[in-house]
């Protein structure tokens, strides 16, 4: 999800335990416990999502980190180009490409594509210019409503660890 809008949950003090932990057995609970968490904020934020085509909704993905032996973030986002103006709006003053409205019009309205929409697509312009767009959270309020069970996932983290450590897991 690199370049695309994301919400990183990180582990405090994870890089101090991984050192004192074997990465062979702490890497299946840290997996694990982000795959939840990462579930978690999905669950939360899709329902939060505003839905005009679904597209957006859809689009919401987790992907833990692969770049260590025991992973240390989980990353939920999505790579629909419009999210962030949707999760955080816009300012007005500054005008909208028309190629991003036209397309997302023509889909709102199940038009053709050599259907004439330009008047209508020259007026939400300037009401955004004028405006701006209202922020619509979806991602964050969604992370803050899961924040509560993944808090209870790092109780199952703690159990999972335990258990691999006793079974002496490789």
């Amino acid at each position: 999800m690199a370049g695309e809008f994301e919400v990183r949950i990180e582990i405090e003090g994870l890089d101090e335990l991984k050192k004192k932990l074997k990465s062979s057995t702490a890497a299946g609970p840290a997996r694990k416990f982000l795959t939840r968490s990462g579930n978690e904020i999905i669950a939360k934020a899709k329902p939060l999502t505003p839905v005009n085509t679904g597209a957006l909704r859809r689009s919401i993905d987790k992907e833990v980190a692969t770049t260590t032996p025991v992973p240390t973030y989980v990353k939920v986002g999505t790579n629909v180009e419009y999210a962030p103006f949707v999760e955080f709006g816009r300012d007005p003053g500054e005008r909208p490409p028309y190629d991003a409205i036209s397309w997302w019009y023509r889909r709102k309205k199940g038009l053709a594509p050599d259907a004439n929409i330009f008047a209508a697509v020259t007026a939400i312009q300037d009401k955004i210019e004028r405006v701006g767009i209202k922020e619509k959270p979806f991602l964050r309020d969604g992370f803050e409503q899961a924040v509560p069970m993944i808090q209870r996932h790092v109780y199952t983290l703690a159990d999972e660890l335990e258990e691999a450590y006793k079974r002496g897991s490789s």
